[in-house]
């Protein structure tokens, strides 16, 4: 067991150094620190009054269904914080220097890919229209936070698993 996760961390490592690769260009730095804090935690208390001023009816279960998502995901996302205790990849590889300040001290799983894949699961599922634009987003987010050396590819890959099944969580207790 120990060595099938020993290889799962090698491989994780391996696909971190190659998206982390690509940084450097001030530009592309520029466009993934945005889509990265597209996802911070402060946003999505904006989206409540946009959802009451689109559709007051809608307001009453897609609310309900986030509250319901998140109370689930961030109790979870901290957790597998500290449970794993898994290091940054700035802490665990040499010569990697974030490009962002993480939020916090564990690397696993992703807290803004998770939060970003509530939105694209929610959302997604009131406006199937909007559902390619925000899954884009959500891949964004997550690739992001890869790119910018805060997290491995499978903390993104936890994030985005916790996001999605908090969500259709949400709306199975909602009913929908």
């Amino acid at each position: 067991m120990r060595g099938l996760v020993r290889n799962i961390y090698l491989l994780d490592e391996r696909m971190f150094l190659r998206v982390f690769g690509l940084n450097g260009r001030q530009g592309r730095d520029r466009f993934f620190v945005s889509v990265s804090r597209s996802a911070d935690g402060i946003y999505y208390g904006l989206l409540v009054p946009l959802v009451f001023m689109i559709d007051a009816q809608l307001f009453t279960t897609l609310i309900p269904a986030a509250a319901i998502a998140f109370g689930i995901e961030l109790p979870l996302y901290f957790l597998l914080k500290r449970f794993v205790q898994r290091q940054r990849p700035f802490e665990s590889l040499s010569g990697i220097q974030f490009l962002v300040a993480p939020p916090d001290r564990f690397s696993f799983p992703s807290g803004h890919t998770a939060a970003a894949f509530i939105i694209v699961t929610l959302f997604g599922f009131y406006f199937p229209i909007l559902f390619i634009p925000l899954f884009m987003w959500g891949i964004l987010v997550g690739f992001s936070r890869v790119y910018l050396g805060v997290h491995f590819p499978g903390d993104v890959i936890a994030g985005m698993t916790i996001g999605i099944l908090s969500a259709r969580i949400g709306l199975t207790v909602m009913g929908l």
